[in-house]
């Protein structure tokens, strides 16, 4: 507590306690001050405020204003004494009831303030600063705001140039001189992130380092064996894939970036400076679409994600030509608007994709899904033996969503390969059911050769039938003639007979009207049918 009002300056808080247990034979250490100890320190102090000061009591309200529009009324009060500031608000408001409206007054600017006399930088270009207050007068009722800026700048005349202290940049990656085993490395760095001015300080250190036995290259060969890279590094390798887990469920347009820089990975690069990095998607050369794919010191960034970018990929570093290790593994699936589609009875073959994963790790399950619901489940088969299912014959049920997973029991872990939407359409045409199945097509074309066969030996036979019937009738009429001679002669008279008989003298003679209704001498009986023609020889 203060000993004195805090008002006053100087004034002094003490503390003290009080020696106890002496009733009972304790006796405490006796200090300068006797036997109560005492602290004694201003009312201020750095850490804080022993005492603080106080709010007076407050002012009588004020009259209500403005004299129209909303008012309200005020009031306030004092902080007084001397420590720390009071705790609260100086000043009270609250509304009174409204006013007439007020006339339509707008705002106008006051005068500028002073320039400020210290710049805002004591280097670098800093800037001075003044200010103006929209109140000549102020807006009032429907008045309009003022328009402009209440704060204006200007450059400071002279100001000095801020010294920029260097930083230093990356490490160069090892350079070695063995070939093979082990060797001294060296590496390199550049005072340039950022480079010191004039008026900066270097940077601090050393711009280059060497260590023994840091380029752990492969091993030198022994006996014709493949170079293998030291035990130390594939043991880190095979504990970093046990543990690693990307499998991404992208909505389609969206980003995705796979990283190459695994902690395992720097230190391979590290240790075999002339490493390279390749991608491999689904067991194949990655081919990267310029338009909207990129990489970035190894790294893999993919815009716009659509459909055929579903699948596996795969890190590998090339630490010794033709000999690359897999260092990182990412899952890539699609919630895309593509749609595959086809029709019933074709056959269709679906990848899972799985097959990297299963030259990778050991155990693990795939899962074909359909619709949510399980398919096939083939157990612990390899996936890469079985990376193809094969439908045959497709019907109307084969439509929806289908999904293959690989499951690894041992970690738990659970990638999603594959995502196609299958759409399926009426039957396949006759046409191209057959063009697409060779049986039918053999057995088909073996009936038409043979039908072909089958007419051209029957038109063969009727034309020879016809001639034995042609020449069967002029033996029997050449007897007949021989036998009786007149009747030649008769048949010959009948058409000079015919021929002279006189025409019709109109051509509708031969014609039956609309009104016509008989028998003719055929025997055929017309009615109502319009203008016929009938020929009645």
């Amino acid at each position: 507590m203060c000993n004195e009002d805090c008002h006053k300056p100087g004034v002094l808080a003490y503390r003290s306690r009080q020696c106890s247990g002496q009733s009972l034979g304790y006796t405490c250490v006796k200090s300068s001050h006797g036997l109560g100890e005492y602290d004694v320190l201003p009312c201020e102090t750095t850490d804080g405020y022993l005492c603080r000061k106080s709010w007076s009591e407050w002012s009588p309200w004020s009259e209500c204003e403005p004299d129209c529009g909303q008012r309200k009324k005020t009031r306030t009060r004092s902080c007084m004494g001397h420590g720390g500031p009071c705790e609260g608000s100086p000043e009270q408001s609250i509304l009174c009831s409204s006013g007439p409206p007020c006339s339509k007054i707008d705002g106008q600017w006051g005068k500028w303030s002073m320039w400020s006399q210290v710049c805002s930088t004591s280097c670098g270009g800093g800037v001075h600063t003044r200010y103006r207050e929209c109140n000549n007068p102020s807006p009032l009722g429907a008045g309009k705001p003022c328009v402009g800026k209440a704060m204006e700048t200007k450059p400071c005349e002279k100001t000095s140039v801020c010294p920029v202290d260097g930083s230093w940049g990356k490490w160069s990656a090892w350079s070695c001189t063995a070939t093979c085993g082990t060797s001294p490395g060296t590496r390199y760095r550049e005072c340039n992130n950022p480079s010191p001015s004039s008026t900066g300080n270097e940077c601090a250190g050393k711009n280059q380092e060497t260590k023994a036995d840091v380029c752990n290259y492969f091993t030198c060969p022994q006996n014709g064996t493949a170079p293998t890279l030291p035990e130390e590094l594939t043991n880190e390798l095979k504990e970093d894939l046990k543990k690693m887990y990307n499998n991404y469920d992208k909505v389609e347009h969206q980003s995705v970036a796979f990283v190459c820089g695994t902690p395992v990975a720097d230190k391979i690069k590290e240790s075999y400076p002339r490493t390279s990095t390749f991608w491999v998607k689904n067991g194949q050369p990655f081919k990267l679409d310029p338009s909207r794919m990129s990489y970035d010191n190894g790294d893999l960034l993919i815009q716009s994600v659509v459909a055929a970018d579903i699948g596996v990929y795969l890190c590998q570093l090339e630490w010794q030509p033709k000999l690359r290790q897999t260092v990182a593994v990412y899952v890539l699936v699609v919630k895309s608007s593509f749609k595959l589609h086809t029709r019933q009875h074709r056959n269709l073959q679906l990848y899972c994709n799985g097959a990297s994963l299963g030259l990778l790790y050991a155990g693990l399950q795939q899962i074909w899904f359909h619709n949510g619901e399980i398919y096939k489940d083939y157990g612990t088969t390899p996936p890469q033996t079985i990376n193809v299912e094969y439908f045959e014959d497709i019907g109307p049920d084969f439509a929806g969503l289908w999904e293959c997973t690989i499951n690894d029991p041992s970690s738990m872990r659970l990638w999603v390969t594959n995502r196609v939407n299958v759409t399926v359409g009426g039957g396949v045409y006759f046409i191209e059911r057959l063009m697409s199945n060779q049986i039918y097509l053999i057995g088909c074309g073996a009936v038409i050769v043979s039908a072909v066969i089958g007419i051209a030996v029957c038109c063969l036979y009727q034309d020879k039938k016809g001639d034995k019937n042609a020449e069967t009738e002029a033996e029997v009429y050449e007897e007949l003639m021989k036998e009786n001679p007149s009747i030649l002669n008769e048949e010959i008279e009948e058409e000079k007979s015919r021929r002279d008989e006189p025409k019709p003298s109109s051509a509708g003679e031969n014609y039956l009207t609309e009104s016509s209704s008989f028998v003719s001498d055929e025997g055929l009986q017309l009615k109502d049918g319009g203008t016929v023609h009938a020929d009645i020889r």
